[in-house]
């Protein structure tokens, strides 16, 4: 599992397979969502209520899986970006320690930095016709606003919580849902301590990215 993870983020900036998986696991995540409002407004009959029940449980199954993996492949994919961006700081530094400001190291580190290389990595690109150029997709903002409102659903004071969470498998999703949103905004676990003071001063962006989509997110929703 750890070398399939490695290779899958080795190449997730050039390739736009993580990216791809995790449009459709945000998906999976708001028809799962959709489907526990419904049975909440539909839960009167009881023979609608158990198979709408038995259809929940199969797709939280396989939504939790598929969750599991995303956070397994995202976890490994943040720390490389990490490792790669100090890297090549610290080449950047001892070039201009050895030769002064260079043509090199007053070029924009664009391209080396964690919050870039987590773009790439989290940004679908769909091959169009010949002429017609890529279309993007930020899969960052997507898996970020479906995790939110799934949350906000399962605890929302519409819905009879108690009752949903007593489903394992909804209770497995939810486990597996924070574990996620908890890795996709570590990425300052792994980059030195900076101060705002510092972050202000510095020319070099910093890897707060997803925490960055979160509070994108979170103004839309104003």
């Amino acid at each position: 599992v750890g070398t399939a993870c490695a290779q899958c983020a080795k190449y997730s900036a050039t390739s736009s397979n993580l990216a791809a998986l995790t449009l459709h696991i945000s998906r999976m995540l708001r028809d799962l969502q959709s489907d526990l409002e419904n049975y909440n407004n539909n839960n009167e009959n009881n023979g609608e209520s158990n198979k709408h029940r038995i259809t929940i449980i199969g797709k939280a199954r396989a939504t939790c899986g598929a969750l599991n993996l995303l956070r397994l492949l995202s976890h490994e994919t943040i720390v490389q970006a990490c490792d790669c961006a100090r890297a090549q700081g610290q080449r950047n530094t001892s070039a201009t320690n050895q030769e002064g400001l260079n043509y090199y190291s007053e070029q924009s580190t664009a391209g080396s930095d964690t919050n870039y290389l987590l773009k790439e990595s989290f940004t679908y690109r769909s091959r169009q016709s010949s002429g017609s150029g890529d279309q993007e997709n930020d899969a960052a903002v997507q898996i970020i606003s479906s995790i939110m409102l799934f949350l906000s659903t399962v605890g929302s004071s519409s819905i009879n919580t108690s009752e949903i969470i007593s489903i394992p498998e909804i209770y497995d999703v939810i486990v597996q849902t924070l574990s996620l949103l908890l890795v996709l905004l570590s990425t300052q676990l792994y980059q030195p301590m900076v101060s705002s003071a510092e972050a202000a001063e510095s020319e070099i962006p910093h890897a707060n990215f997803f925490l960055d989509k979160f509070m994108e997110y979170s103004s839309w929703q104003r």
